[in-house]
């Protein structure tokens, strides 16, 4: 047992893949409170898999309940919940390019990226979209109030599209739970909430189509409840 468990170099610096090796990246959202998310990095050309990619690179953990990363190029960012951070990563290295901490216990949660300086992030507690600069790795003052429990957001380029979850039963009796809404990017304001079907967790638009699609769970105590798939028109709602 104790020879299986040795190694060569405790201190020597994981070498897990050449810097022009692109891979699968998964990310693993972990269990709540118990500080184990990860990204995870598959080589395609020989199948091996690095279970603690950022880790080993980085030399510290990712983060706890990390939910939600996008793919900007060569930059991926990721929303780590509970401690309420973004972080930003190199995708050719696997090196983090920086932290920003978010407002304490705001419990981030999905994030949606106008362009190289705005991006919009969910805040499921706290009610509101965040907007941040990716590129400078800071946040805009202000903070657009929403509905209960945004979850997942998408957008068009001039509009963004956060459904509201309402949290399952959690918050169902509040007004604007189980409903989308939709800001104006070129003011940063709500413009209108949509009635959904209950508990909407995501929404995705497809720029062919020009069409919305929210996917909505619906609620643990109603008996034989059923979940779907609901179709918008961007322009009409």
């Amino acid at each position: 047992m104790a020879f299986v468990a040795c190694v060569q170099e405790p201190t020597a610096p994981l070498k897990v893949f050449d810097d022009n090796v692109n891979g699968y990246y998964v990310l693993c959202e972990g269990l709540w409170k118990q500080d184990n998310s990860a990204i995870c990095k598959i080589n395609p050309k020989n199948g091996k898999v690095v279970l603690t990619y950022f880790k080993d690179v980085n030399g510290y953990k990712l983060g706890d309940t990390a939910n939600n990363a996008i793919i900007k190029d060569s930059l991926m960012i990721v929303v780590i919940t509970t401690p309420a951070i973004i972080e930003k990563i190199n995708l050719k290295t696997g090196k983090s390019l920086g932290r920003l901490q978010l407002t304490e216990h705001s419990d981030p949660r999905h994030i949606y990226m106008l362009n190289d300086t705005t991006a919009y992030v969910t805040s499921l507690r706290y009610r509101c979209v965040y907007r941040i600069n990716p590129k400078t790795m800071t946040r805009y003052q202000d903070s657009i109030p929403v509905g209960p429990a945004p979850e997942q957001l998408c957008g068009d380029g001039n509009y963004v599209y956060v459904v509201n979850s309402g949290y399952g039963d959690y918050l169902q009796k509040l007004p604007g739970a189980s409903t989308i809404s939709v800001i104006d990017t070129r003011t940063n304001l709500q413009t209108r909430q949509v009635p959904c079907g209950k508990n909407p967790c995501e929404i995705k638009y497809n720029d062919k189509l020009k069409r919305l699609y929210v996917l909505y769970y619906h609620l643990h105590s109603l008996k034989d409840s059923l979940g779907g798939v609901i179709e918008y028109d961007p322009k009409t709602m």
